[in-house]
């Protein structure tokens, strides 16, 4: 099974929300998510995944690029996706699901085409 690290830099929920949903509908797809506050700690390192989504309020992205500054070798050598909340913004369900799966395809297409060359580059 691929594992699938949704860190995230939330501290009024609505960043957290959006990374939830994610985790959620990736799970659906039959992956597996382990979604992590960097607020909350140290976020674990990327190569205990097989691809890395970083997540943060437009405002709150400081931890999350201090973790792609720390682990950048890694993470170039994986699936990586970055998604950000603006300010004041609250989704609707139905959004959510729609962003989540949005990024859940394509992550899931990537992971394919690494994981087998012969899918060729991604279209």
């Amino acid at each position: 099974m691929n594992r699938v690290l949704v860190a995230h830099s939330s501290r009024r929920r609505r960043t957290s929300e959006v990374a939830e949903a994610l985790g959620a509908r990736l799970r659906m797809r039959g992956l597996e998510v382990e979604i992590a506050n960097a607020r909350e700690g140290r976020l674990p390192p990327p190569q205990d995944y097989d691809a890395v989504i970083l997540g943060a309020g437009i405002w709150r992205a400081r931890p999350l690029v201090a973790y792609e500054r720390e682990h950048k070798d890694a993470l170039e050598h994986m699936p990586t996706g970055v998604f950000s909340v603006r300010v004041g913004r609250r989704f609707q369900d139905a959004e959510l699901h729609k962003l989540a799966d949005l990024v859940a395809v394509s992550l899931r297409k990537a992971m394919i085409a690494e994981l087998d060359p012969a899918m060729g580059p991604l279209s």
